[in-house]
């Protein structure tokens, strides 16, 4: 999914971390929620404030969802990839959009009421 950078936390004279090979990412989705995303380590000192980025999602624990910036997109893809994600929100959002016919996406439910494991 793709988002937009608007800040980044490295250790520096803002941030203090455990361990200062991992970069963390303030997001903004292209569905409007704001998410703190993980950066490949690749990526730690080429990734700034403004990039278009694409985000994976993974569950390494169940009911956890862990956002990870995998890729920097710039010039003309950027441009493309986030305007029709956008444009497809704004669909979303219209009125007609919003009765019967509307298609929710397939999200799936953690179940809290499980043991956990460990």
């Amino acid at each position: 999914m793709p988002g937009k950078v608007l800040e980044v936390l490295k250790e520096g004279k803002d941030v203090e971390s455990f361990d200062s090979t991992i970069v963390h990412c303030l997001v903004e989705a292209w569905d409007d929620n704001s998410i703190i995303a993980i950066v490949q380590p690749n990526l730690n000192e080429k990734v700034k404030k403004g990039d278009f980025v694409l985000l994976e999602m993974n569950a390494p624990v169940p009911g956890m969802t862990r956002f990870i910036i995998v890729k920097i997109i710039k010039g003309q893809v950027a441009k493309t990839v986030w305007k029709s994600f956008k444009e497809k929100l704004e669909k979303l959002k219209e009125p007609q959009a919003q009765g019967k016919n509307r298609q929710i996406p397939n999200l799936e439910i953690p179940d809290y009421n499980s043991k956990m494991v460990g």
